[in-house]
């Protein structure tokens, strides 16, 4: 299989104005694929003539023919026109003649992106790969999110100090939209200070991230009952109200109920993708969950949720601590 480009692949490219004529977009981190797109855009169209040179169609919502007429128009007053077609494996054409279609296109005029949904393990995807350039927008961990921070402050002026990294990283979590709207807090709170410190980390991000509620309600799954109390009590600071939390753990278990219901039909791990909208990772995680909990279980889990917002609700018990008695109790049951 064709090597597939990261993030810093194709914005090394882009840099180097190296850019290619047709690429295939999949992984989960939709932030880097927008950042990506805003980047080609900057770069191959003169802001002007944007309105002429550049075009997005969602493939649920547009005729291919649309689409075709997009990539056969000329640029104006632009070397190159950018199209994007979302949502690719919604085509309303036969995949044979899509791929013939890329195989018979130069795209020297037109830089074409094709965004999916489907991972690389698909059948279509995998006949895509020799046709175009393909890049996984993977989530960032570890070094790889330390330097994107980095060049995000870096590119606004700023440096973070390596204690304010860490305490960044724990608190705001990994997820690039939040991460971002937390680094921009920070930029204007830090004001003419070059570097960031563990001190304004400490001000201004709590540790409300949707890493924070992952670590939630897997902790919930776990049975760690210390654990998920520890996160209650942090999410519970950052201003989170109850309604949210027991719509949190509420739709956790719904999501462990939909897989265990998917694999007692026998779907496969693709199809059961497909219908709840689960990237790899999340999928065996609520797999391992599902195969550790009955359906009786789970049916007592809702009762209890419920009667927990009742009570709070009505006033017969203090919410925080209805939260804990629930979260004890969901970790202490027998599944």
């Amino acid at each position: 299989m064709v090597r597939s480009l990261t993030y810093w692949d194709i914005k090394g490219e882009i840099d180097a104005d190296k850019i290619g004529g047709k690429y295939l977009f999949y992984g989960e981190e939709q932030f880097l694929k927008r950042a990506i797109e805003n980047q080609l855009k900057a770069r191959l169209i003169p802001q002007a003539y944007l309105y002429f040179n550049y075009d997005v169609f969602f493939c649920g919502e547009t005729d291919y023919k649309a689409i075709l007429e997009s990539l056969n128009v000329k640029p104006v007053k632009s070397l190159r026109r950018l199209v994007i077609i979302k949502d690719a494996e919604k085509l309303k054409i036969s995949e044979k003649e899509f791929i013939e279609f890329l195989k018979s296109s130069k795209f020297d005029t037109t830089c074409l992106i094709l965004e999916t949904a489907k991972g690389e393990n698909d059948g279509f995807i995998k006949k895509l790969f020799p046709l175009l350039t393909p890049v996984k927008f993977s989530r960032l961990v570890g070094p790889d999110l330390g330097r994107w921070v980095t060049k995000y402050l870096d590119a606004r002026g700023k440096k973070i100090a390596f204690d304010a990294m860490g305490l960044l990283v724990e608190n705001a979590g990994s997820e690039l939209t939040g991460l971002s709207q937390d680094l921009d807090k920070l930029i204007l709170y830090a004001g003419e200070a070059k570097q960031i410190s563990r001190d304004h980390v400490e001000k201004i991000v709590t540790k409300t991230s949707v890493d924070s509620r992952f670590d939630f309600v897997n902790a919930l799954m776990r049975k760690d009952a210390a654990r998920a109390l520890a996160i209650l009590e942090q999410i519970n600071r950052g201003g989170k109200n109850v309604a949210e939390i027991i719509g949190l753990i509420n739709w956790q278990l719904k999501r462990v109920e939909n897989v265990k219901r998917l694999e007692d039909v026998d779907c496969s791990n693709e199809d059961i993708k497909r219908e709840l909208k689960l990237n790899p990772y999340a999928l065996e995680i609520l797999r391992k969950q599902a195969k550790k909990v009955r359906q009786e279980w789970l049916d007592k889990s809702f009762r209890l949720l419920l009667s927990s917002d009742m009570d709070i609700k009505q006033g017969r018990q203090e919410p925080l601590l209805a939260l804990q008695t629930l979260v004890i109790t969901l970790c202490s049951d027998s599944r």
